[in-house]
């Protein structure tokens, strides 16, 4: 490299935009990206947090009004449906395929629990992991 003299070795003196000013500024720069990379992942792991959170618990209100229903229907029997025994053998069906459907909605409910579950902590894990490297990154060249 040829020897800077004058006001352009004053201006690069100044601004550190010699060589090692040079990748010192590239790092810096890294620095900052790597920085607002794992700034933003913090904030994606709240939303995800906070949707998971959410999202947990609409649907265990849900549940829970859907086991009182499996209760209801358990106990849905009056004295009208069994007065006689043909009315009783007609309600039968009845009252079982009401059983079944609230016993349905309830294991349909617990599924879909356990999947919003292992979808958000998923995304979580990624953001983590992300997060992790990001920062390994980080350490590495501070």
């Amino acid at each position: 490299m040829s020897t800077k003299t004058g006001i352009v070795a004053k201006i690069l003196a100044l601004l550190n935009l010699g060589e090692e000013g040079k990748i010192e500024n590239f790092f810096e720069k890294q620095r900052k990206a790597l920085q607002k990379d794992i700034k933003n992942l913090g904030k994606n792991l709240d939303t995800y947090e906070d949707q998971k959170a959410e999202a947990l618990e609409e649907l265990n209100e849900k549940l829970e009004d859907a086991k009182v229903k499996v209760e209801e229907a358990y106990t849905s029997v009056t004295v009208e449906n069994v007065s006689t025994n043909e009315r009783a053998n007609s309600f039968q069906d009845y009252y079982w395929d009401a059983v079944t459907r609230a016993e349905n909605v309830v294991a349909r409910l617990e599924a879909e629990i356990k999947t919003e579950t292992e979808k958000y902590d998923k995304l979580i894990a990624s953001v983590k992991d992300q997060t992790a490297k990001k920062q390994a990154r980080l350490d590495k060249i501070s």
